[in-house]
């Protein structure tokens, strides 16, 4: 689910809450990467991204550092 927040510099804003049935490191690095594509209406703008909140899962942190080398 995304939602249209008006984002801006001055306010965060919850952007996706999603219930999965399979979890691992490279879906959840396609839904950001997608999450942020649908935000820019087709175009990434990687300075959007400035926190992702996980629970520390082994594939939470694989994804964080997949992350953190494409940003």
């Amino acid at each position: 689910m995304i939602g249209e927040c008006g984002i801006s510099k001055d306010k965060a804003c919850l952007i996706a809450v999603l219930e999965l049935e399979k979890i691992n490191a490279v879906i959840i690095n396609q839904i950001i990467i997608q999450t942020l594509t649908n935000l820019n209406k087709g175009e990434i703008n990687y300075k959007n991204l400035k926190l992702v909140i996980s629970d520390g899962a082994p594939y939470a942190v694989k994804v964080g550092k997949l992350l953190k080398s494409i940003f």
